[in-house]
């Protein structure tokens, strides 16, 4: 498509945030304190449509000031079945990880000191509460990333090499599968990437295929995990969406707006097929989607504001409903898309900023968010309860 056709054709939750200080056991475990919360109305309108007043009010409870130490939470990581989350808690210049037990409303956080862990380390937990390391070191122009399993055992934690290998950039991609341990991707330079299965049994990691291009993001595209939507960026500056067949060994493009834009798919559905990118083709970031295999990409005026930023940050799990956030100076704002009737509905929020990556497993959505009071944290609301009053609870310090 040309520029000039694609820039035309473009043209009741709950929140609670978890405990700060659980101890420093390494063993995945529990117990949490708990305070009541206040009710907020769902917003009356967005972008000039009447709000779906079908839904419960929102319930809303915020960690109070007082006792919140000044710390900050990075590389933020959830396990695909939402039951698990990680991240490096940094206070001062001390770095932590941190792991999130999230099996209920009331996350659980604790902290594993004896995991030596930097600002170039990305945890990824698994749907069965281990941990994969991914750690860099080295420079950027012969660096090298050291990727170890993490998992509790009865004398601490449990670490297991499983691959050293060179390059200039590498990320994780998890597996939905329980009898894999996931994926790694590394740029080995500028211009070409390779693809590579991990596993707990010798040799650990197998190269599956390299691709041109810088790559970047990993979301599975069907349930046997044999295809993979990535973004390829060719020399340095244009990106497009591709669908990379592992079994096969092949991939094709299947979100690229014009041949000048930058075009990424930021989620995606095994289950419905629905396919969220974005796209600066008219000049400026949009949303959009489309459904693997349909040749229509839809960008959706409603997904647009004027002056407002907005980011997809999760699909709930059937695939349906798309989580996003509208970011105006210092604020977020919650909202929920339907594309199957081209409805967004606002979800209220306490003033503060979200930001990915997110989680929607259940009714239940895992979230970073930080406020002027608030160093960054773990939030969780709850979508679309209902038949009966729930007690909103926000764990606190005890």
């Amino acid at each position: 498509m040309t520029g000039s056709r694609a820039a035309q054709a473009v043209m009741e939750g709950q929140v609670v945030f978890p405990n700060e200080h659980q101890g420093v056991s390494a063993m995945w475990g529990d117990g949490v304190s708990v305070l009541p919360a206040a009710t907020t109305p769902l917003a009356p309108a967005v972008d000039g449509r009447p709000a779906d007043r079908a839904k419960r009010p929102v319930m809303i409870a915020v960690l109070p000031a007082a006792g919140v130490g000044h710390c900050a939470r990075v590389n933020v990581a959830f396990s695909t079945n939402g039951r698990w989350g990680v991240c490096l808690r940094a206070d001062d210049e001390d770095l932590t990880l941190e792991h999130w037990t999230l099996a209920s409303e009331e996350a659980v956080c604790r902290t594993v000191p004896e995991v030596a862990v930097d600002r170039r380390t990305h945890p990824l937990p698994l749907d069965d509460g281990r941990v994969l390391l991914l750690r860099g070191k080295g420079t950027s122009k012969a660096g090298r990333y050291a990727c170890t399993l993490l998992r509790p055992g009865e004398r601490g934690i449990l670490k297991q090499r499983l691959a050293d290998i060179p390059g200039l950039g590498a990320y994780l991609v998890p597996s939905h599968n329980s009898g894999r341990l996931g994926f790694l991707v590394t740029i080995d330079d500028p211009e070409h990437s390779t693809i590579w299965r991990l596993s707990t049994s010798p040799p650990h990691i197998e190269l599956i295929m390299r691709i041109p291009g810088s790559l970047s993001g990993g979301m599975w595209l069907d349930g046997d995990e044999s295809i993979l939507a990535v973004n390829q960026s060719v020399d340095g500056c244009r990106s497009r969406g591709i669908a990379v067949d592992l079994s096969q060994r092949s991939w094709r493009g299947i979100w690229s707006i014009s041949d000048a834009s930058i075009d990424r798919i930021v989620l995606a559905s095994s289950r419905s097929k629905l396919v969220v990118g974005t796209t600066d083709s008219a000049g400026e970031e949009r949303l959009g989607w489309t459904r693997l295999g349909d040749s229509t990409v839809r960008f959706p005026e409603i997904l647009h504001r004027a002056g407002c930023v907005r980011h997809a940050l999760a699909l709930d799990e059937p695939g349906e409903q798309l989580l996003m956030c509208e970011v105006a100076e210092a604020v977020s704002r919650l909202l929920v898309y339907r594309p199957a009737d081209d409805r967004l509905t606002p979800i209220a929020s306490p003033p503060g900023v979200v930001s990915t990556p997110a989680s929607w497993a259940g009714d239940l959505v895992r979230l970073r968010f930080s406020a002027p009071h608030q160093p960054p944290t773990l939030a969780t609301v709850r979508l679309g309860a209902k038949g009966r009053d729930e007690q909103l609870r926000a764990v606190v310090d005890n």
